[in-house]
């Protein structure tokens, strides 16, 4: 416990409302709420006190809870001489009234979360804090960016944004916090979301083993209970208070290219060039800061990059986006027209005897825009005009912890001021939602000056709520093994905390790269939401085009790989955008009763059906990797292998072990060089039956992928089910394919080549497409294929055990039945 912590005492006074209970000590006012029948509110505050200035009382309402229309809900109330009870379908609530502590349990009255006896909460020197019992097996994910495992028990976390250069297993600040976490016992979870911008620290059984605190720098404590029971339910109950992301444009789920910095615009035009040139697909390239004059935000450096318009129009014809950096420090300058409109808009942050705060960044001296007053966002967000009057159509704002070289905080003096007039609040307590109010002017951006086109966004630096503004990259990493692996639970935690569009720098930004590690990177990257190759000045060039076969080769069929699956991700990012739920998961997610996958870290489903292994140490030619209860298809050979088990899976160059889940459809698209080069259809549907799962279904996404039509209406779902039955000695599967749309105006149907079913061991008795019977193909298996590609019929390869089957209709209407004979 905090050498200075003070417990609250006991209620005084207590008045019971619709939804919950307010409660008075000798100083402090309680408030608990009912919000949903799993969803608990507790804010905790000091009696207000006379005012000495405007500053002290002010605070910036939250930007993590967008929730504020929650419906009503049925709260049974029940009041003893010692405690008081608030009763749902889904949780019990029990308040102690002297001492004061708070107990969350389940409906059968199971302690979920519960105050310590000894402190629940109070105060200590530096702000708010409570303290939970902390029982036996109880595993921790979420809070964000984090280094080191998945489980984070027995840690200690501070969550303050920062600019951290190499960080390893032990570095404690990162760029995102995200004060969010999931308790999960092994066979129920619940979650809790500590509502404060300014500082807070987590011990999660470090200091003290039976219990874990969470404390907070500023004026309240103000936190959420959400009761699960399953992880699913608390981390969708998560999106459901703060948001969820927006779909971004389709462009965006492609392979990505940047460097710190392509430069002169000769080099970006070479570096998309060669992509073409060794045909590996890639949508965007990025400008990092050197392609502004002086480092001067919202300017071209025109020695450089004398024709930004007619560079980005080049790369348009190549199938190009162009993606710019923006960073907040504004140059000090009286000839520089953003400083100059800034200053006589007073959109800079003062410090608290009114001159402006001043910080070194890369352009020299800097003021910051700030971003907590709207004026200053419509501000910021006009000046956008720049970069998308000359074809820019994505934004990636860096530097936004935010970060300053010369200062002892390495980011803004703490008392610098934010708000309005009469209502600033200082630095220390927003800290870490700056980056979130310099997204949402960048989102304004997009709205005023590119209206109706889809935002496209990536942030460094965020707070609870940034899914709903931008993509995350997990900021400065390294060429190194190490963070290869690191970046696995990273990405994955930040699934589970509300931000699904997520990836790390592939092939490590700083130090230099080697074929190997960036072949195997690329790997990794093929699965992950955010697919961004990054890397540092004065470091070696990673393009995948540079290496030297057979790494080459490699990451070409990877990324083609990639873009095949852009249908299946895209519809895991509707989901995610629907209801919270993550893109990349962690195994536990997907098999919470399986004690085993609770702590696995190095392997992750990517949506419900496939699994992922990646390689992350050198010259590795096979890995162990755990297959959950279950028949599991080997992704390259088709191979099934049982579940509820280790094996060692072969992993050469060429691969990493990938798995596709029993009752699995995948829909898979086109290749091609960058999203829309040709109209999308489906290639393949894998289907995967299996004696267990004789039947199942996947709705496929599917809107124009460019604008905001979707909000309209103008979007539909693509219907993939099967069904196996067996009839005396015959087997017989059935596969419908249809398409529902949400608008008649819009057609969300596509063509249809093949479907391939898995692990099909006897030659077909009868195969027919929409009742109509279809002939065998014959010939080699690649002679098979290749008239299967373009007219009807069906072909067994018994090396892999998958049946083809040419369809060659539109998804209109598909019916196909196969008859075997067991």
């Amino acid at each position: 416990m905090e050498k200075s912590f003070k417990s609250i005492g006991a209620a005084r006074k207590l008045r019971q409302t619709a939804t919950g209970v307010l409660l008075r000590t000798r100083a402090e006012e309680l408030e608990i709420t009912v919000l949903k029948e799993d969803l608990i509110r507790v804010t905790m505050r000091r009696q207000p006190q006379p005012r000495k200035s405007a500053v002290s009382n002010a605070e910036i309402p939250s930007c993590a809870v967008v929730r504020h229309d929650l419906a009503t809900v049925d709260v049974e109330i029940t009041e003893s001489p010692t405690d008081i009870n608030l009763i749902t379908r889904k949780v019990r609530v029990r308040i102690s009234k002297s001492p004061i502590r708070i107990g969350f349990h389940r409906p059968d009255g199971i302690a979920v979360c519960v105050d310590t006896a000894t402190s629940g909460m109070g105060w200590t020197e530096d702000g708010a804090a409570c303290f939970k019992i902390l029982p036996a097996g109880t595993r921790f994910y979420g809070f964000g960016e984090r280094t080191g495992y998945l489980d984070k028990r027995g840690t200690t976390m501070t969550l303050w944004n920062t600019d951290t250069v190499h960080h390893t297993p032990s570095t404690d600040s990162l760029y995102v916090s995200i004060p969010f976490f999931i308790g999960f016992d092994g066979g129920q979870a619940y979650g809790v979301f500590l509502d404060s911008p300014g500082k807070c620290v987590f011990d999660m059984g470090k200091n003290s083993p039976g219990e874990y605190m969470f404390q907070t720098t500023g004026k309240k404590l103000d936190y959420y209970f959400f009761a699960g029971p399953e992880i699913r339910d608390v981390v969708e109950g998560y999106a459901a208070l703060t948001g969820t992301m927006k779909l971004p444009p389709l462009w965006a789920l492609g392979y990505h290219q940047s460097r710190y910095s392509y430069c002169p615009q000769d080099d970006v035009e070479e570096v998309a060039r060669n992509f073409r040139k060794h045909d590996i697909p890639c949508d965007a390239i990025y400008l990092d800061i050197h392609y502004m004059d002086g480092y001067r935000v919202f300017t071209f450096d025109r020695e450089t990059f004398p024709d930004p318009s007619g560079l980005i129009s080049r790369l348009n014809d190549m199938g190009f986006k162009a993606v710019t950096i923006i960073d907040p420090g504004v140059k000090v300058d009286p000839k520089y027209k953003i400083y100059k409109d800034g200053l006589q808009k007073d959109c800079f942050v003062r410090r608290p005897d009114g001159e402006l705060f001043e910080a070194k960044v890369w352009p020299g001296r800097v003021v910051f825009p700030d971003f907590f007053k709207q004026r200053v966002r419509t501000w910021w967000a006009k000046n956008h005009k720049t970069l998308f009057d000359v074809g820019v159509r994505g934004i990636w704002n860096d530097m936004n912890e935010p970060s300053c070289f010369d200062t002892e905080s390495r980011t803004m003096d703490l008392d610098a001021l934010h708000g309005e007039p009469g209502m600033e609040v200082p630095h220390a307590e927003v800290h870490n939602a700056y980056a979130n109010f310099m997204n949402e002017s960048a989102r304004e951006a997009f709205r005023a000056l590119l209206p109706g086109t889809r935002p496209f966004i990536v942030t460094r630096a965020g707070y609870s709520g940034i899914q709903r503004l931008a993509c995350v990259w997990t900021g400065d990493n390294v060429s190194w093994w190490e963070h290869l692996l690191m970046s696995i639970p990273m990405c994955l935690n930040m699934g589970l905390s509300g931000l699904p569009f997520v990836g790390a720098d592939v092939g490590g930004f700083q130090s230099d790269t080697d074929p190997e590690l960036l072949t195997r990177w690329i790997q990794l990257g093929t699965f992950v939401p955010f697919f961004r190759n990054h890397s540092a000045v004065d470091t070696c060039r990673q393009e995948p085009y540079l290496l030297d076969e057979p790494h080459k080769s490699i990451c070409r069929d990877f990324i083609k790989l990639r873009y095949r699956l852009i249908p299946y991700i895209y519809t895991l990012m509707h989901r995610a955008a629907t209801s919270g739920t993550p893109i990349i998961r962690p195994l536990v997610f997907e098999f919470p009763e399986d004690e085993k996958t609770h702590g696995i870290f190095d392997q992750f489903m990517l949506g419900p059906s496939i699994m992922v292994a990646p390689v992350y140490q050198p010259e590795t030619k096979c890995r162990a990797v755990y297959l959950p209860g279950g028949e599991w298809f080997d992704f390259y050979t088709g191979k099934v292998i049982g579940g509820n088990q280790y094996i060692l899976a072969e992993a050469p160059l060429d691969r990493i072990p990938v798995f596709l889940r029993e009752g699995a459809i995948i829909p898979l698209g086109r290749e091609m060089n960058f999203v829309g080069e040709v109209a999308q259809e489906l290639r393949i549907i894998d289907i995967c039956p299996s004696r267990d799962t004789p039947s199942g279904k996947f709705s496929l996404y599917v809107d124009d992928g460019e604008t905001e039509q979707h909000l309209l209406g103008d979007f539909g779902f693509i219907h993939v089910s099967y069904d196996m039955t067996q009839d005396g000695r015959f087997s017989k599967l059935g596969i419908s394919v249809d398409t529902e749309t949400r608008n008649n105006k819009y057609c969300a149907s596509l063509p249809v080549e093949s479907i391939r079913i898995w692990d099909f061991t006897q030659p077909p008795v009868k195969v027919s497409v929409n009742g109509i019977g279809v002939r065998p193909v014959g010939g080699k298996p690649e002679d098979a294929m290749r008239k299967l590609r373009t007219q009807q019929g069906y072909y067994l390869d018994k090396d892999s055990n998958r049946l083809y089957i040419g369809a060659h209709k539109n998804s209109d209407e598909i019916k196909i039945e196969v008859v075997w004979m067991d």
